[in-house]
C-alpha cells in the first residue's frame, strides 16, 4: 500500500515539476508537457486500480470473515 502512494507522490511531483519548468519559459519543458500529462494520467490510472483491487479484495476477506465467525449455522 505505501508503495502506490509513493507512485502517487512521486506522479504528482513530477507532473507538477515540469508545469513548473514550462511556466519558468522552458521551451523544451513546454513542449514534453503532453507526454507528461498522458504519463500522469496511466499512472494515475494504473495505481487507482490497484487500489481499488485492494479495496475490493479487503470486503470480501472481511465479509467472508464476518459470515464464517459471527452467523451461527
Amino acid at each position: 500500500m505505501t508503495l502506490i502512494f509513493g507512485n502517487f507522490v512521486q506522479a504528482f511531483l513530477g507532473f507538477g515539476a515540469s508545469l513548473a519548468e514550462a511556466k519558468a519559459g522552458d521551451a523544451t519543458a513546454r513542449a514534453q508537457i503532453p507526454g507528461a500529462a498522458a504519463a500522469f494520467r496511466r499512472s494515475m490510472g494504473k495505481d487507482s486500480a490497484a487500489l481499488v483491487y485492494i479495496g475490493e479484495l479487503a470486503s470480501h476477506v472481511c465479509t467472508n470473515r464476518r459470515i464464517s465467525f459471527f452467523i451461527p449455522l
